[in-house]
């Protein structure tokens, strides 16, 4: 029984560990967006 939660716990471990590595790569991701978007729109107003 204790081998069984060792197990679950372990998987859900690895599942909130790939959960958080996606979440940090569309943050990134995002950011990179936002930093682009910024950087046009700054060229833009200059004149």
């Amino acid at each position: 029984m204790a081998d069984l939660t060792i197990m679950i716990l372990g998987q859900s471990l690895t599942d909130a560990v790939a959960i958080a590595n996606i979440v940090i790569k569309i943050i990134s991701i995002a950011r990179t967006i936002s930093d682009i978007e910024f950087t046009n729109f700054t060229h833009i107003s200059t004149p």
